[in-house]
Formats: C-alpha cells, structure tokens, sequence
C-alpha cells in the first residue's frame, strides 16, 4: 500500500531545508516564542506598525536620535528643561517680556547707558541722595524757583548783586554808619540833620 500521508516521526531531525517550505506557510503559531532573534530579521524589517504602543523606551534610542522635526510643537515643558539650559541666542527677539521678569531682577548692570529716561521715572523718584555733587546747574532750574528759605545764611555776596539792585527800602533802619558811605555821596541834607 502507497504512502499518502507522512508524519512527524517519519520525518528524520533537520530534513526540511527552506526549499522544501512554499512562501507564506509559516504562520505565527508555528514560530516558537522567543525564537526570531535580532540577525534574523532584514534591514529596515521592522516599521512603526510593528511597535507595540510605548514599546521604545529611551534606552533603545540611539544618542542624538531625536532630532527637532521628531519633536511635536509645544511638546517640551519647562520640567524638562535643565536649569541655566536657555541661553540668549536661543530666545527670539522680544521673547522676554514684563510678566517674565521676576520682581527685582533687574540690576543696574542690565541696563544699558543713557537707558533710563524722564518717562520712565515715576514722579519724585529723584531723591537728594540720587543727584550726584554739583549735579543741579543753572540752567536746570526754572525761573523763580530760589526762594529766601532756599538761601543759607551769608550766602549773598556783593559779586553776587547786580547794579542798582539795592534801593532805599531793602536797607534796614539804622545800617548804614559812616565808613560805608562814600565821600561825597551825602548832597542832601534834610533839616533834621543839621
């Protein structure tokens, strides 16, 4: 009688080379688990939709792997960024805007020459102890600003005074004793004087 049906125990170990195997007959319950290693798969063998979701975990990326285009936008928050990581050339122009700047953190050495001007001092933000020596000049002041209780005692001297300034009712009564008049400046003499 022919043999019309050949089982496993006829079939000699490592009898059934790939030639004797048609494509597609191998299906994934024929494949033991654990048996299809690395060197078993070809070049680029293994696409996206082979991945398992959350299946590539940072150590199976190489280093520099992700690249800028990898990253969707708005994807990076600020706890994944290490500290002192942003420097200057990495902010766009007019990136740094007021809400960004911490209370008081900026110093002096921020500010750039001739940065602050008038509109942006707050009304009597100039204080005495701000102005430095010599700092108020002439023309820094407006008209009629000295008054009597700005001059200090004996301030007033006689360079000081213009010509014809001092008339008869700004000298007291009583000041003027001889030596300070000049020799013929008497020519009137009222009755009372003689």
């Amino acid at each position: 009688m022919a043999v019309t049906t050949i089982n496993t125990p006829q079939i000699r170990d490592s009898a059934i080379t790939a030639t004797k195997i048609a494509d597609s007959t191998i299906t994934a319950k024929k494949i033991l688990n654990g048996t299809i290693t690395g060197d078993k798969l070809t070049s680029s063998a293994i696409t996206a939709t082979q991945l398992a979701d959350s299946s590539v975990i940072t150590k199976k990326l190489a280093d520099s792997a992700v690249t800028a285009k990898k990253i969707t936008d708005s994807t990076i928050s600020g706890k994944k960024l290490t500290d002192s990581n942003i420097v200057g050339k990495k902010l766009v122009n007019g990136a740094v805007i007021t809400i960004k700047i911490a209370d008081s953190n900026v110093t002096t050495a921020k500010l750039v020459d001739s940065a602050v001007t008038a509109k942006k001092m707050v009304d009597s933000a100039v204080t005495a102890k701000k102005m430095a020596d010599s700092a108020v000049t002439a023309k820094k002041l407006t008209d009629s600003t000295i008054s009597t209780r700005k001059l200090a005692d004996s301030v007033i001297i006689a360079k000081k005074i213009t010509t014809s300034t001092i008339t008869g009712n700004k000298i007291a009564d009583s000041t003027l004793v001889g030596k300070k008049l000049l020799n013929g400046a008497v020519i009137k003499i009222g009755r009372a004087h003689v």
